[in-house]
C-alpha cells in the first residue's frame, strides 16, 4: 500500500538522557602531610672529652702556682686580661661567659665566680681554656703559669663554694704505656691536676668505646676533694672538678677484658703527721765537793744556774804563764775551778758537779 502521505520523513533515534550528567564530581581531599618525628639533637660530648684528659702528675702541681691565693680577688674581666694574648676574641667570650653563667646562685656564687666556672669549660678554637690552662701549667715555665693566677684565684673561690663529692670520681683515656707504668710503680710519687671528672665511669665506658680503641683506662679517684660544678658549666652532663695537689696511691688494679683495658682505684694518701722532737734542755747539775772528809754539797731547792756552796775561781790568762790553777782531785790545769766554802779546794766543773 502507498502512502497517503507521499515521501516519509527520516525520524531520528533518540538518545536516552544521562541523569548523572550535571552532577559535579566530588573534590579529591588532599593528603595530610605527614607527621615525622624531630630529629634528636645530637649527644652532647663536652664533658666527658674533658674527662678523658687524665690529671696525675710525679710532682706536686701546686709548687708551680706557688703565691697566687695572694693575688686580688676581681672581676672575671681582670682575671683574664693577663692572658689575653693567649685566647682569641677573649672579651667576647668573658661577656657570653658573664650572660649564659648560672646566676642567681644558690650556693652564693658571684657572677663573676659562676662565670669562671663557665668559662673553663668552654670551648673556642677547637679547644678549652682549660686546655691552655694547662698547656701552661705543664710547661715547666713559671712565667708562662704566672699570668693565669689571677683567674685561678677567682675560680677556686668559685670552687670553694659548692659542694665537695664524697664518692669516687672518673677519668678515662685509651692505653697509655707511660702511664700504665707510673700506675704499676710503687716508687713513682703521683699528684692529682687541675681536671674535670666523671661522676660515674658509665658515659666514658661507653664514649671510649665508640670513639677510642679497644684497650682503654678507666681511673677512679677517691677523697680527693673533687666539686660538683654540674649547672655552672657549658654542659648538662654531670662534671666535677679536680684540684690539684691531692697526693694519691693506687689501691686497686686490675685488668678487665682480654684486650688489656685496665682500671685502676686511686685513693688519697695521708701522711703520718711529723715528729716534732722536743729538745729537753739538760738536767741541772749541782756542786758536790769530791773531798771524802768534807761532805759540802748543794743541797737544790734553788732557781737555775744559782747553784750554792762554792765560790767561782777564775783565771783567763792568755801571755805566757798559761792556766796557774788545777783541780785537787784530776789534776788538771783549768781556767774555770770551783773553791769548795768549806775545805777551800778547787775543782773542776767535771769533779765537783753532779
Amino acid at each position: 500500500m502507498g502512502s497517503c502521505c507521499g515521501k516519509s520523513k527520516a525520524v531520528a533515534p533518540q538518545t536516552k538522557s544521562n541523569p548523572y550528567a550535571n552532577i559535579t564530581p566530588p573534590t579529591a581531599r588532599p593528603e595530610s602531610p605527614k607527621v615525622t618525628a624531630a630529629a634528636a639533637p645530637p649527644p652532647d660530648y663536652s664533658a666527658v672529652q674533658r674527662s678523658t684528659k687524665v690529671s696525675l702528675s710525679p710532682s706536686n702541681p701546686l709548687q708551680a702556682i706557688h703565691g697566687y691565693q695572694d693575688e686580688p680577688l676581681g672581676t672575671l674581666e681582670e682575671a683574664i686580661q693577663p692572658v689575653d694574648g693567649q685566647l682569641d676574641y677573649a672579651s667576647h667570650y668573658v661577656q657570653e661567659a658573664k650572660t649564659k653563667c648560672r646566676f642567681p646562685s644558690e650556693h652564693g656564687l658571684t657572677r663573676d665566680e659562676s662565670a669562671a666556672i663557665y668559662i673553663y669549660t668552654m670551648r673556642w678554637d677547637k679547644r678549652y681554656v682549660s686546655d691552655q690552662l694547662h698547656k701552661a701549667w705543664v710547661s715547666g715555665d713559671r712565667n708562662q703559669i704566672r699570668p693565669w693566677f689571677r683567674y685561678l684565684r677567682l675560680l677556686k673561690s668559685a670552687l670553694d663554694k659548692l659542694p665537695t663529692t664524697t664518692t669516687g670520681i672518673w677519668q678515662g683515656t685509651n692505653y697509655d704505656e707511660r702511664l700504665n707504668e707510673k700506675l704499676s710503680s710503687n716508687s713513682t710519687p703521683l699528684f692529682t691536676c687541675l681536671g674535670s671528672c666523671a661522676p660515674t665511669d658509665d658515659g666514658l665506658r661507653d664514649y671510649l668505646k665508640k670513639y677510642g680503641g679497644q684497650k682503654t683506662m678507666l681511673l677512679s679517684y677517691e677523697s680527693v676533694g673533687g666539686k660538683a660544678v654540674t649547672g655552672y658549666t657549658t654542659s648538662k652532663t654531670p662534671e666535677i672538678i679536680m684540684w690539684p695537689g691531692a697526693k694519691v696511691g693506687v689501691s686497686k688494679y686490675a685488668v678487665v677484658d682480654g684486650n688489656g683495658s685496665i682500671i685502676a682505684h686511686l685513693s688519697k694518701k695521708i701522711e703520718p703527721p711529723k715528729q716534732i722532737k722536743i729538745k729537753r734542755p739538760p738536767a741541772e747539775k749541782h756542786f758536790d765537793c769530791p773531798n771524802p772528809n768534807c761532805g759540802n754539797h748543794c743541797r737544790g731547792n734553788h732557781k737555775p744556774q744559782h747553784c750554792y756552796g762554792f765560790s767561782y775561781i777564775v783565771h783567763k790568762c792568755h801571755h805566757h804563764c798559761g792556766p796557774v790553777n788545777a783541780c785537787a782531785r784530776c789534776s788538771n790545769d783549768c781556767c774555770d775551778l770551783r773553791q769548795c766554802h768549806k775545805c777551800e779546794n778547787r775543782f773542776c766543773d767535771k769533779c765537783c758537779l753532779k
